[in-house]
């Protein structure tokens, strides 16, 4: 995606937030021109337009040089978006639904709007202005209170079949779940690699900080530099985690680059080190640089840049893959198991080294160093089948595919692999067993 031409250009950004909002202008570089912070008043929907709304008209008023090149305004969604009609659908943290937030800001402000969700907005931001400039397949990772990402494949940002693409945190690294940070379902990433899963490893762990408030990040580094053996632990686990999600992630979309944002990422380098020898360790020819993202915590609030931006380019009418009859076809063949994801007759796993479904890792938690999918061909049909569905379960994750295809010689075998296939791809998918979306073919 390009910026407008005209470099003069500069639109309104608004970052919306659980607790906060910031509202401020940026040029169509990525510079931010002016900005400020609001805490909420009143959180109906209603009074978050209103709130808004002020905030915007105030900006203007200050800055009249910056409003006159103003020719669009961006909005972060914190929850499920439909970037085409610009609505805020829900919010895991206000009570909006259904919220047409862009044509209420245009309508108060005069000038068009155009949204999406935070996550997707970031990885926006990373392509126009930050460490994915200039790359045709990158992988972006937000790490906070929660864990979730986007997925750029051939120079565009992915969204999948029902806009959830890109949800690695939802993807499985440990067998037992912990309910209260992230549902039921088996051990997901995020319930392991977000601050609080930080910080329960940490408690388990025997770890200890005097004072009083919440543990989180920043905490566990400090205690980790002192030398506190809970805390380098829990750091080394945390590298483990995100190395083995990223590897999954190398084996099918082989990206150039992996962007770690959010919170966490001001402390990468703490975890860089058991992060890389595990990426390594499943995938050691990968070309993959894991990196912070340069953007530090203005990524969210350029990412509202980012989608003004787009939306004035038009790109913002067609989401890439959304509707589209996404097919993630799976075939074995000479000892090895590939994947191809074709979307409106485009092949979208088209990088170097993409769709090795076979070089994914099955492992039973942390403490299992694992085998690669591949290894486990000649072990039988209940143990390669269930295997398959685990990494299928992780590439629907990522890929949010409309139709999963098993082909060939595997779906010759389907009377031998259907059971435990869709066992254990329920047992590793986020999906309740009688709401999985995906439609499997066999043929």
């Amino acid at each position: 995606m390009a910026a407008p031409v005209d470099s003069h250009a500069a639109v309104v950004a608004i970052d919306i937030g659980g607790s906060k909002y910031m509202v401020g202008i940026c040029d169509a570089r990525g510079a931010i021109l002016c900005s400020r912070s609001y805490g909420w008043r009143g959180r109906t929907a209603d009074e978050i337009v209103d709130q808004v709304a002020d905030a915007v008209a105030g900006e203007l008023s200050s800055h009249p040089d910056l409003a006159a090149r103003i020719v669009a305004g961006g909005v972060t969604i914190p929850g499920f978006a439909d970037p085409v009609r610009g609505i805020w659908v829900d919010s895991d943290y206000l009570p909006v639904h259904n919220l047409p937030i862009c044509d209420l800001l245009a309508e108060r402000t005069g000038m068009p709007f155009f949204s999406d969700n935070d996550g997707n907005a970031c990885v926006l931001a990373e392509a126009l202005f930050g460490g994915g400039r200039g790359l045709r397949d990158f992988l972006y990772i937000t790490v906070s209170s929660g864990i979730g990402g986007g997925v750029f494949l051939g120079g565009r940002l992915f969204y999948g079949e029902r806009l959830l693409s890109g949800e690695i945190g939802l993807t499985i690294v440990e067998p037992l779940p912990r309910p209260e940070i992230s549902g039921k379902i088996r051990g997901r990433l995020e319930a392991y690699g977000c601050t609080r899963g930080m910080a329960q490893t940490f408690a388990e762990l025997g770890g200890k900080i005097d004072g009083e408030g919440p543990i989180g990040g920043l905490e566990i580094a400090r205690a980790a530099a002192r030398g506190e053996a809970a805390a380098l632990e829990t750091l080394g686990r945390e590298g483990v985690y995100l190395g083995r999600a990223i590897a999954g992630a190398d084996a099918l979309i082989a990206p150039e680059r992996v962007i770690v944002g959010g919170g966490i990422s001001l402390m990468l380098d703490r975890f860089l080190e058991p992060l890389m020898d595990e990426l390594h360790r499943i995938r050691p020819h990968t070309a993959a640089r894991v990196e912070a993202t340069p953007l530090g915590y203005g990524g969210a609030f350029l990412g509202a840049a980012a989608c003004a931006l787009r939306g004035m380019s038009g790109d913002a009418r067609v989401l890439a893959g959304a509707g589209e009859g996404s097919v993630l076809t799976v075939r074995c063949e000479t000892g090895h198991t590939f994947a191809t994801l074709s979307c409106a007759g485009r092949e979208e796993l088209a990088a170097p080294g993409a769709g090795d479904l076979g070089g994914y890792l099955i492992a039973e938690g942390i403490d299992d160093r694992g085998v690669l999918l591949d290894d486990l061909l000649t072990a039988g049909d209940e143990l390669y089948g269930a295997a398959l569905g685990r990494a299928l379960a992780f590439a629907c994750t990522l890929l949010d595919p409309e139709t999963v295809h098993l082909a060939g010689k595997l779906g010759a075998a389907r009377s031998h692999l259907e059971d435990v296939l869709l066992e254990a791809f329920w047992r590793d998918s986020f999906w309740a067993r009688d709401e999985i979306p995906y439609r499997f073919i066999w043929s």
